[in-house]
């Protein structure tokens, strides 16, 4: 490190930008707390609110591709909740065979 700081400042433009990348890490925007409501009712339904707000300027479409995508996460998590359920009914008709 001593030897990558005394090359950025010689002038070494590589060696300067490896020591400000250690010194000032990339920063990943981060979106602020959304004050909308989402209706209740089907995964569709939200997803449909979220597009409308984004539409309606109500939200960011960065936000609403969030939402929707959190709403993509639920759907899969309760797809294989499901699949464990019957996996589970499978085996245990299985072993009362």
């Amino acid at each position: 490190m001593a030897k990558l700081i005394e090359s950025a400042k010689a002038g070494d433009s590589m060696a300067m930008r490896v020591v400000l990348e250690k010194l000032i890490p990339n920063q990943k925007p981060q979106l602020p707390p959304l004050a909308i409501t989402i209706p209740d009712g089907s995964l569709l339904e939200r997803a449909n609110a979220a597009l409308d707000a984004a539409i309606k300027g109500e939200v960011s479409p960065d936000q609403a591709a969030s939402i929707i995508s959190m709403g993509n996460d639920i759907a899969r998590l309760k797809e294989y909740e499901e699949l464990e359920k019957r996996l589970i009914v499978l085996e245990q008709k299985a072993q009362r065979s």
